[in-house]
């Protein structure tokens, strides 16, 4: 993702895309006044959550300095970090919701403790995650095999780490209808973040 070349603007235009008003429909179950999106590539889901929820702080990061200057140039004073998911550059306990949309597939066995380590030091409130979740280690391996994309059981990680009130959804077929493959895989899991 760091040098990928993508037509941010046709990115930026799929911000009426179905799970981008799920992830919303969660966002508007939650008390929040500020929310980091992790990898925020096209600003998609920004630009919707932006125009639903007035006066809300938002910031972003994300590996791809262009994706950086795309996004830029399409929210006034939008706070754009440029950092890995491992390493987050924000202060502890700087937002209340942290959102990622598909960017955990990216991040390896090795790093997956590390980068919901970092989510979890950033965040007060909320984790919402919509990723490749699933409880059979067959499976995640198989997936791993054939597409290269990496799939957790994010429940079983995130209680590791001491977040608690998890709740997963297996993402419709409605909500996400150009899905074609590995559509067993896509969730949104949220969960609280503890205090320490």
């Amino acid at each position: 993702w760091k040098k990928r070349e993508i037509n941010f603007e046709a990115e930026f235009d799929t911000w009426q895309h179905p799970h981008r008003l799920l992830i919303c429909h969660f966002l508007s179950l939650l008390s929040w006044e500020n929310l980091m999106e992790i990898g925020f590539g096209g600003g998609a889901n920004l630009r919707l959550i932006a125009f639903l929820f007035k006066d809300r702080r938002l910031v972003g990061t994300e590996i791809n300095k262009k994706a950086i200057e795309f996004v830029k140039t399409k929210f006034k004073g939008l706070e754009a970090r440029e950092c890995p998911v491992t390493d987050i550059f924000m202060s502890d306990k700087g937002v209340q919701v942290s959102l990622t949309d598909m960017v955990l597939i990216y991040v390896d066995p090795f790093s997956i403790m590390k980068a919901l380590g970092e989510i979890k030091r950033t965040t007060t409130s909320y984790v919402l995650l919509c990723e490749f979740h699933h409880t059979n280690w067959f499976k995640r391996q198989w997936l791993r095999i054939r597409t290269g994309y990496h799939a957790y059981d994010y429940k079983k990680l995130l209680t590791k780490l001491g977040f608690y009130d998890i709740v997963t959804h297996k993402i419709t077929k409605e909500q996400w209808p150009d899905a074609k493959h590995n559509a067993e895989f896509r969730h949104i899991i949220m969960a609280k973040v503890p205090n320490r």
